[in-house]
């Protein structure tokens, strides 16, 4: 049975500019969205590096920042926070940030859609292939169309058109196609599900072999459908209820099929594993069995973090703070904060001795504490003035002559040579 996760809206024909993408001038979704979301949202090893960032994606705050002169501070109490929190009755914010996630890598684009207010506001998120884009000469959006509903010019300032840079743009976020992130690990994709379904299939016939019958030396119809019985039996794992077995003079099996040791299939998993995590940013330690140390883990998990997690929730705080610019002042935007998040906090001790290198000799010692407690979050109190703040400086070298001590020859031990004369 067909997994229809998105509805999908009947196509217009309608005349667009010249040389722009013919029979509409609506998003013509190219891609068979159903189809490709259930192939690559249902494969195991896609779903769980996805599931992976996600799940690092959910663990960093996001919210309304603003700027107080020197840095930029989470507003706790801001309404925007609040809508984000609970976009509307049917959504939280943590899975509002797992739809957008999932639109984007399996859709390539999504809508954001507002309600009218200004204290209280309903925040929906729609699938790529649940609204139209209508363009004007200049290519500029003109109109959205979602379902029965028609948003014209003058109303888009309540929505928000977000995509994932397709390289089949002519001109830079300007097409009507959505290109889904992971589209490139289609291909990946169906070799590592042809493996699985290969060899399910073999699993549910017990094992037994697909192949063509030739029958020798059958004279009646009903020794026929003895055969057929028989070698069905013996193929496709059905109980014929019958002890005999044909022989090898009465038949000629060829198999169509291929085994498990001929296919490799479990060494083409583990191929299809390691690019898919590769392409999609999760070390392929994360979401496997294989063994790895703790440290390990740890390092890998902060790759995640700096190299795949973070920028994707920089792009969707941007994304929210143009979405959510008539709500915003000129001091804030939607941003992130990532000092909570174990793997990425540092150790006190490298931070005080990296931070001991760099200023050495250029603060005082009261000002290296301040600095200090602020990496750290750890109070740290201000040293008596008399001390704290003067400015410690490391010593140059210095010739031994200049020490006044008294050098000494060491003694040589006695070795074995030494004694054998």
């Amino acid at each position: 049975m067909k997994l229809n996760i998105f509805k999908a809206i009947t196509e217009k024909i309608l005349s667009i500019p010249y040389g722009m993408w013919r029979n509409t001038s609506y998003s013509n979704y190219a891609v068979d969205y159903d189809l490709f979301v259930q192939e690559a949202y249902n494969n195991p090893f896609i779903y769980k590096a996805f599931n992976e960032i996600v799940t690092d994606c959910k663990t960093i705050k996001t919210g309304v920042f603003r700027n107080d002169g020197k840095k930029w501070v989470y507003v706790e109490n801001h309404v925007v926070n609040k809508w984000l929190k609970n976009p509307n009755p049917e959504l939280n914010g943590k899975d509002f940030l797992e739809y957008y996630l999932m639109y984007m890598y399996f859709g390539g684009g999504l809508l954001l859609y507002k309600t009218k207010g200004i204290l209280d506001k309903q925040i929906y998120i729609y699938s790529p292939d649940s609204f139209d884009i209508q363009r004007d000469d200049n290519l500029t959006i003109s109109g959205i169309k979602i379902g029965n509903s028609y948003f014209s010019a003058n109303e888009l300032k309540d929505l928000k058109v977000c995509k994932a840079p397709n390289i089949e743009d002519k001109i830079a976020g300007k097409s009507q196609e959505f290109r889904p992130i992971v589209k490139s690990l289609a291909l990946v994709g169906d070799m590592s599900n042809f493996a699985l379904k290969h060899q399910n299939t073999q699993l549910k016939n017990s094992g037994k072999r697909n192949g063509i019958m030739t029958y020798k030396n059958i004279r009646s119809t009903s020794a026929l459908e003895e055969a057929k019985k028989q070698f069905r039996g013996q193929t496709h794992g059905e109980s014929t209820g019958d002890t005999a077995w044909l022989n090898g003079d009465n038949y000629d099996f060829k198999s169509t099929d291929m085994t498990p040791q001929e296919l490799d299939w479990l060494e083409g998993l583990k191929y299809t594993e390691e690019v898919i995590s590769q392409a999609m940013g999760v070390p392929v330690q994360l979401i496997s069995s294989r063994g790895t140390t703790y440290n390990n883990l740890a390092e890998m998990k902060k790759k995640v973090y700096i190299d795949t997690a973070i920028p994707l929730v920089q792009d969707y705080c941007e994304d929210l703070t143009v979405f959510f610019q008539d709500d915003l002042q000129e001091n804030e935007k939607i941003w992130y904060d990532v000092s909570e998040i174990e793997e990425l906090k540092e150790n006190v001790l490298d931070i005080a001795e990296k931070l001991s290198n760099a200023l050495r000799g250029k603060v005082s010692l009261n000002e290296f504490r301040q600095v200090l407690s602020e990496k750290t979050n750890i109070n740290l109190k201000a040293l008596p003035s008399e001390l704290g703040d003067k400015v410690l400086v490391t010593s140059s070298d210095m010739f031994l002559d200049d020490l006044n001590v008294e050098l000494v020859d060491v003694p040589e031990e006695n070795t074995e040579d030494s004694t054998k004369e």
